[in-house]
């Protein structure tokens, strides 16, 4: 297997937004999905051991289908599935603000990607269910592995054909989810590209969560308490944003914190589940986090990405990026067209 470990510094030109850089045509829709799972039993307030809890239902789910800008036939049937964090929806993917700049759906979309954005369960317009009995790390990947499936098939509004290669791209709880489907159906997806991600223990002193409808009590007004989201923009700048000095635009941060969404208490209390290894996925793995990223790095050169490849022995390479200057969020950063960038650049050296 290969593997590499890479800091990024491109010039300018490199980062030139692609000649078809305009605005894509896109398609909204709630899928109805339908998943079982067996959750944690958190009425102490803690995961116990083992899942016990059978949960099963059929929910909305927000789904973004985008078209590419510039025909390229050798890409027409490989779809990149994005699946945001937490604190976050799939506007994280397909940005309102300074889009030319910050949207990932545009960008891949000029090079020649058709994307389908997944706001996920609990998140923006999809269903709000149970944010502690439902809304878990097991049920999450269920629900995920569900959209995967009829994704290649092409069921879904929009699509007009079915999809021969899948590239998932999570990013944070979105990565999480990616892991663990891949740990338990690695032949879902053809490539998974994991960023603000790694293997290990969250500090959850660093993440400030408060009920979303104490923040904002019309925007998320008859949401339970189990629906959770950052206080305040300080708050949202120390975890999600760089502390380097003049590495975003506070514009970005103040239209990233306008539109925040939840997290719910239920996956934050069981993400462990589905961070462990994946020893039978045989595709291509991209591990892509901010130097500055305060949850999933453990020094300022993010040097144990690096040993992220142990945990995906047999996958066909393995190769990790490090972005200076950036936090949590690489898309809202002004290094944003470099994660990008790395990420197509990856992409093509992998043959997609």
């Amino acid at each position: 297997m290969r593997s590499s470990l890479i800091t990024i510094t491109l010039s300018a030109a490199a980062l030139a937004a692609p000649s078809n850089f305009f605005s894509p045509q896109c398609v909204d829709s709630i899928a109805q999905i339908s998943a079982s799972a067996t959750n944690f039993d958190l009425s102490t307030g803690a995961p116990p051991a083992n899942a016990t809890v059978p949960v099963n239902g059929t929910y909305g789910i927000q789904l973004h289908f985008c078209k590419p800008t510039t025909p390229i036939p050798s890409r027409s049937k490989t779809l990149q599935v994005l699946v945001h964090g937490i604190g976050l929806n799939g506007g994280y993917w397909y940005s309102g603000f300074e889009p030319e700049k910050y949207s990932y759906v545009r960008y891949m979309a000029a090079l020649g990607f058709p994307t389908l954005t997944v706001t996920r369960l609990g998140y923006g317009n999809s269903s709000h269910p149970d944010p502690v009995g439902v809304v878990q790390a097991p049920y999450d990947v269920a629900i995920v592995s569900a959209i995967l499936k009829a994704a290649r098939e092409g069921n879904f509004l929009g699509a007009t054909c079915a999809f021969s290669r899948i590239v998932y791209v999570g990013h944070s709880y979105g990565s999480i989810i990616g892991n663990g489907v891949i740990a338990s159906q690695p032949k879902l997806i053809d490539a998974a590209v994991l960023t603000g991600y790694s293997h290990g223990e969250i500090d959850a002193s660093k993440i400030a969560l408060v009920p979303a409808a104490t923040v904002d009590p019309i925007r998320f007004a008859g949401l339970p308490d189990g629906y959770l989201t950052t206080p305040n923009i300080t708050s949202r700048a120390a975890t999600f944003f760089s502390s380097t000095p003049n590495s975003y635009d506070p514009k970005a941060l103040a239209f990233d914190f306008a539109h925040e969404d939840i997290a719910a208490f239920g996956e934050v209390l069981t993400s462990a589940y589905a961070v462990v290894p994946a020893p039978e996925f045989t595709g291509p793995v991209l591990a892509i986090n901010g130097a500055d990223d305060i949850l999933f790095c453990k020094d300022t050169t993010c040097s144990n990405l690096k040993a992220e490849k142990t945990f995906y022995p047999k996958a066909k390479s393995f190769d990790a990026v490090v972005i200076p200057s950036t936090g949590h969020s690489l898309n809202f950063h002004y290094s944003a067209p470099k994660t990008f960038f790395s990420i197509n650049s990856w992409l093509v050296r992998r043959g997609f």
